[in-house]
């Protein structure tokens, strides 16, 4: 199940998937789209074509699919613990997101206002941090730096909330 991207909509949907383009490669350039361990060797060579295909006109379940598809996971990690069964999900949900809020937080500069942090998909336990997160204006600066900073780490500000958290950005005009 896809998260609900709100800006990724038109009338700013060519403008958001042209901004994540620009985020992903602007990582490539900066060899720093390592998003997980649970990729193949595969899966690493092929996880940046797959993604900037994704952020140009697909969706993050048809990324899911992608990982699924081509094998690109793993079964095990290196400590020898199976992969999880969601892995897929979460690895295409996660990062798809993750340059969904970059090219937000780009936009909300451009525009000179602040991001605003909403739930984009229902979870069964939200997260308290996620929670308090919900529904507060943020300064699209300082996201923007530290998502830049955190790579595919979760980051310092919370958002998005780390692996499975629902939680995103919009515009506040949304």
């Amino acid at each position: 199940m896809s998260l609900l991207y709100l800006d990724l909509q038109p009338p700013r949907e060519a403008t958001i998937r042209s901004l994540m383009v620009e985020e992903i490669e602007h990582d490539l350039e900066a060899d720093r789209l390592h998003p997980s361990e649970w990729l193949t060797a595969r899966g690493e060579l092929q996880w940046p074509l797959v993604l900037l295909e994704a952020a140009r006109e697909r969706t993050d379940a048809w990324l899911a699919n992608q990982l699924r598809g081509k094998d690109m996971l793993e079964e095990r990690e290196a400590s020898g613990r199976k992969v999880p069964v969601n892995a897929a999900e979460t690895l295409a949900e996660g990062e798809f997101n993750r340059f969904y809020c970059r090219a937000v937080c780009r936009l909300a500069q451009a525009r000179g206002v602040a991001v605003i942090v909403y739930r984009a998909k229902n979870v069964e336990q939200p997260r308290e941090r996620s929670e308090l997160l919900r529904g507060q204006r943020l300064v699209a600066d300082e996201v923007l730096l530290d998502l830049r900073a955190a790579g595919s780490k979760e980051p310092l500000i919370g958002v998005p909330g780390g692996w499975n958290s629902g939680i995103s950005l919009t515009l506040p005009d949304h």
